[in-house]
């Protein structure tokens, strides 16, 4: 179970960081089904009697059977990408809590010596991760804003969908425009919220010295702040 966890809270960081394909969205939900209900059976089934101690399992395990309901593919539900992500990192710090309580109980049966030699691996490969993940987003927002001194127009070629079910209304409809442009001959890709209809001329800036770091020119840094604040809640998850 640790393992697995562990696994669907990577895919799960993943998710929360970016758009991925149909399939990668398909195994996660296969992968946090299994994690989720495994371990809301392993949460009731360790209440022994319904004090403080167990209401708080029986919420733990409700709250696991729920987002089992939510990943499930057989019924999947659609939300908007915002509510999704809000999902995603509920799901991952339920993950967390998974997986410290697992390795906390599995840690008692080692031996003193391998407990302390494990502790700064773990660490290190924790932080190791963080550091490339904050790296990394930071060398993309970096070069998408304030190295894109080049200007190039652009063309809409693709709208994305996305459909949000409402109970209460309509369902609402968010789409997001995919332009390309060329660059040395080159093709280069990016997406855009202001412009949502195919063939669709828009301003596009650019890192000259790394093209795919681009934006619409009428968007600012602003445009990043959900997935910035995820980002964040999982750092401090962490």
């Amino acid at each position: 179970m640790f393992f697995a966890s562990l696994v669907a809270a990577i895919m799960l960081w993943k998710a929360i960081g970016g758009k991925h394909p149909y399939a990668f969205y398909t195994a996660l939900r296969w992968v946090c089904l299994s994690v989720f209900v495994c371990s809301a059976i392993a949460t009731f089934s360790v209440m022994r009697e319904f004090d403080a101690i167990g209401f708080l399992h029986a919420i733990f395990g409700v709250v696991l059977g729920a987002l089992a309901v939510l990943f499930n593919p057989f019924f999947e539900f659609h939300f908007r990408r915002e509510t999704w992500r809000v999902i995603d990192i509920a799901a991952f710090v339920c993950l967390l809590l998974l997986v410290l309580r697992f390795y906390g109980g599995f840690a008692e049966e080692l031996p003193t010596r391998i407990k302390r030699a494990a502790k700064p691996v773990i660490w290190f490969f924790a932080a190791g991760l963080v550091a490339y993940y904050v790296a990394n987003e930071a060398v993309h927002l970096y070069g998408k804003y304030a190295l894109a001194t080049a200007s190039v127009t652009a063309t809409v070629f693709k709208v994305d969908e996305e459909s949000a079910d409402s109970e209460t209304g309509p369902s609402e409809v968010k789409y997001t425009g995919i332009y390309r442009f060329q660059v040395n001959g080159k093709t280069y890709y990016g997406r855009t919220d202001h412009h949502d209809e195919i063939g669709d001329s828009l301003l596009v800036r650019y890192n000259p010295a790394s093209p795919e770091q681009n934006r619409d020119a009428t968007g600012d840094i602003f445009d990043e702040t959900t997935g910035f604040i995820g980002f964040v809640v999982i750092v401090c998850g962490l």
